[in-house]
């Protein structure tokens, strides 16, 4: 039997996906992994207990039943963004791997900004410069860390420090290298002026590869040591972002993808880079000559997470009682509750904020709270506070290349009818479901097959990917939402200085 794998590595779990030849999805293996905020506004995973939980779902996946003593064509690569490790010159790791969320160089941002480098940066790489970003996390590692900084042999993502620990290769690909605001757009190579900008030499970057790159399999020390089959072609794939809207089957114009995972973002598929001159949306590479251009958020399904874990008690065990999932019994309560919230407007940036505004020191606000209000008009004005920011990010997208012929959902939320009625609602247009809900770790197993020569090019995608539902928006509820958007905005715009004085005074 021909299959591929899929390997999705994600902010919260990673999974392994097999796919047959004409990509029917096989069997799934999942993991899961910690997130540490040891202070406030940051944000830590460990990169060997990511790396283990990989192994675990790949060796999984492969000793299902229906692939047992089956071999994967290839396994293609996904993977989180915006993630930085120090390697040491033994190839061990100096440092927990800072993520996307991570806003502790918000100063150094700031300083950035202040050299007047901010339109320079993205003008080359197509990065607003932001917490998020590379530059701004490396100058606080210089300024904060200097014994690590120069212990340092490599700078890794997430995904580097996977693919070298299985590989024995330290390589970087485009796409994910496009996402770190120090590569240019333009000569597809490390960018002189932002790695300057950065504080670091050049030695200490990977070298770069092409998504499509094909490694000839498992090798080096680690890989041996747990067992893997050498033999299986490692195709090094792209990013969960950009890899998410091919296994969504948008990869053409005129069609977006709005996902909400951990975080959220809207997307779409261009033939070449092009830039947001308000800078509210970023630019990243896919592959084949193929880039995408959206806007994400540090606030997605992160919030309903929070609210479960700090005031979902009670819901657990009512969910308990009636034999139902935790988050079946919040549907239930957001479904209970009208378009609006009963008059609660929730801006949701406990995790900081990206796009459209990138504002790290915007903060959570929960307004027009009454006695009237209980535990499901909150949950549903979250709800609702996630999906208005993907509207902002919407506009603008629809602002730089024209209102969309078509919306796929994409990640966890496609899994809750309320919610995703709500987002064709709030956008006031339809959004529509495939079939395959696995959009990433599809993508990256579509892309390896590409890699091999088996699929003739990524538009293919267009061919496999199957639209199950399609949810129309309700005229009522999208006219109720326009209003208590501009009450939203008006909030966010209004409390700018204020989430700056509030910022300092939560780092004491």
């Amino acid at each position: 039997m021909t299959y591929y794998i899929g390997l999705d590595i994600g902010t919260s779990s990673c999974r392994a996906v097999a796919f047959d030849r004409e990509f029917n999805l096989l069997a799934s293996a999942s993991g899961s992994y910690a997130l540490s905020i040891p202070r406030a506004g940051w944000a830590e995973q460990d990169p060997d207990e990511i790396l283990d939980s990989v192994v675990q779902v790949i060796n999984e996946v492969m000793a299902h039943p229906k692939l047992q003593g089956k071999k994967p064509k290839a396994i293609g690569i996904s993977a989180v963004m915006h993630s930085l490790i120090l390697l040491s010159s033994e190839g061990n790791p100096l440092t927990k791997a800072i993520i996307w969320a991570d806003l502790r160089s918000r100063d150094q941002a700031q300083q950035l900004v202040q050299r007047a480098q901010t339109d320079d940066l993205y003008g080359r790489t197509g990065c607003p410069v932001h917490p998020t970003y590379l530059p701004a996390k490396l100058l606080w590692l210089k300024e904060n860390q200097p014994e690590l900084m120069a212990k340092t042999a490599k700078i890794l993502s997430i995904k580097g420090y996977v693919v070298y620990k299985l590989t024995g290769q330290i390589l970087e690909e485009f796409s994910t290298a496009s996402t770190t605001g120090l590569f240019n757009l333009e000569t597809m190579d490390w960018d002189d002026g932002a790695v300057a900008a950065a504080g670091i030499s050049r030695d200490l970057l990977p070298q770069l590869a092409d998504p499509m790159t094909v490694l000839p399999g498992f090798g080096g020390q680690y890989a041996e040591s747990r067992s893997l089959p050498m033999d299986i072609p490692v195709v090094l794939g792209a990013t969960d972002g950009t890899l998410s809207n091919l296994g969504s089957g948008a990869v053409r114009p005129g069609q977006m993808v709005a996902m909400v995972g951990t975080s959220g973002a809207v997307r779409a598929v261009m033939d070449s880079p092009k830039l947001d001159p308000k800078q509210r949306c970023w630019c990243y590479y896919l592959a084949q000559g193929k880039w995408v251009s959206g806007g994400a958020l540090n606030n997605g399904g992160n919030i309903t997470n929070w609210f479960r874990h700090n005031f979902g008690q009670g819901a657990q065990r009512e969910a308990e009682k009636r034999g139902l999932g935790i988050y079946e019994l919040l549907d239930q309560w957001a479904s209970s509750v009208p378009a609006g919230s009963r008059g609660l407007v929730f801006l949701p940036m406990l995790f900081g904020e990206r796009s459209p505004g990138w504002n790290p020191d915007s903060r959570g606000v929960l307004f027009g709270l009454n006695s009237g209000h209980g535990a499901p008009e909150v949950y549903r004005a979250m709800m609702e506070g996630v999906t208005f920011h993907l509207f902002g990010v919407y506009e603008a997208l629809v602002e730089l290349l024209g209102r969309p012929q078509q919306i796929l959902a994409s990640g966890g939320f496609a899994n809750s009818p309320v919610w995703v009625q709500m987002m064709a609602d709030v956008f006031g247009v339809s959004v529509q479901l495939p079939k395959v809900l696995e959009g990433s770790a599809f993508g990256a197993a579509f892309l390896a097959a590409v890699a091999l020569g088996e699929v003739s090019n990524l538009d293919a995608v267009t061919e496999l990917v199957v639209v199950e539902a399609e949810v129309e928006p309700d005229g009522t509820a999208t006219k109720r939402y326009r209003e208590l958007y501009r009450l939203y905005r008006s909030l966010y715009e209004k409390l700018t200085p204020e989430f700056a004085e509030i910022a300092k005074f939560q780092e004491g």
